[in-house]
């Protein structure tokens, strides 16, 4: 039987492994958003394939451009 103290860790280990995979997710969207972007693909079909918002997407392409 774990120790409170143990179940905490485990407990924060795991929040912290889903913040990990969450904030990879995003940076594969903005990675994929701006190729897309340098290839001329249209900024709505980049936020609905992406979900990413236009704006950001905007500011993407304001820097590869």
């Amino acid at each position: 039987m774990a120790t409170i103290a143990e179940k905490w860790i485990e407990d924060g280990v795991k929040i912290g492994v889903e913040k990990g995979e969450k904030k990879g997710m995003e940076k594969a969207k903005i990675e994929t958003a701006r190729e897309l972007v340098k290839n001329g693909v249209d900024i709505d079909v980049i936020a609905r394939s992406t979900g990413l918002s236009r704006g950001k997407i905007e500011k993407l392409a304001e820097k590869v451009h």
